[in-house]
């Protein structure tokens, strides 16, 4: 499974502080205030990069060395360290840590490198945004044959369907 956390940021629509707060949150990551409206727009703006970014990799085309360096920018505002723990029954797993002056920058590096991973983890990434245009809801892609259309599909593919059958009567 991954961190759906870039595909929330990507998926929110208007952002607003209670929706910053939780997410850090989730993200194990405690506010010690709410953001300010600089940070609110700091956080917009990497939503729309995230937006635009995805729907070029959605399209299969590949990032231009722009793109990749305002990526990289953002993962660079806020380093991280690793620490390797050990599960109680059994297995490892490894705790990234951001390295931020605030809270705003240690989400947004969370996010950013939830998305980064969303990239690495199959060739070509398996991130997709719905068929659908009144939704375009961004999703990854966990069929085995990489043809999943829609974000969902009772809701987004049932209507798509629907419509299809209706314009091919429609023609007939």
């Amino acid at each position: 499974m991954f961190d759906a956390a870039a595909l929330d940021l990507v998926n929110a629509g208007e952002l607003d502080e209670a929706w910053l707060l939780d997410q850090a949150r989730t993200r194990r990551i405690e506010p010690d205030r709410p953001p300010t409206r600089l940070e609110l727009a700091e956080v917009r703006r990497v939503q729309v990069l995230l937006r635009r970014l995805t729907e070029t990799v959605s399209a299969g085309l590949q990032l231009s060395d722009r793109d990749l360096a305002e990526v990289n920018a953002l993962l660079a505002r806020a380093p991280v360290t690793a620490k390797l723990h050990r599960f109680p029954d059994s297995g490892y797993y490894v705790e990234m840590t951001p390295l931020a002056a605030r809270w705003v920058e240690a989400l947004v590096r969370e996010i950013v490198g939830s998305w980064v991973a969303l990239l690495r983890l199959d060739d070509p990434p398996r991130l997709r945004v719905c068929a659908n245009d009144a939704c375009r809801r961004a999703f990854y892609d966990e069929t085995r044959n990489r043809s999943r259309r829609w974000c969902d599909s009772r809701t987004c593919g049932n209507l798509m369907r629907v419509r299809r059958h209706r314009d091919a009567r429609r023609a007939a």
